[in-house]
């Protein structure tokens, strides 16, 4: 079975944690996203393991750039 190269994952979804756990333990890089406002929570992104956290502002400007920065 293969595993994708990269899990993207919106902080607004209350299993956030358990999607990042869950890649994280198949060595599945993740890109979380959410709103810049709550930096507590983008912090705490970080922390259980994302491998970068963005604002939702900078995931729709940049989606492009940052899925190549994973991808290739």
């Amino acid at each position: 079975r293969e595993l994708p190269g990269l899990v993207i994952v919106s902080l607004d979804v209350a299993a956030w944690a358990s999607v990042v756990d869950a890649a994280k333990r198949a060595s599945v890089r993740v890109l979380a996203f959410g709103s810049h406002k709550n930096v507590d929570l983008m912090v705490a992104a970080k922390a259980a393991g994302c491998d970068e956290v963005v604002a939702r502002s900078r995931m729709a400007a940049e989606l492009i750039n940052l899925l190549r920065k994973y991808l290739e």
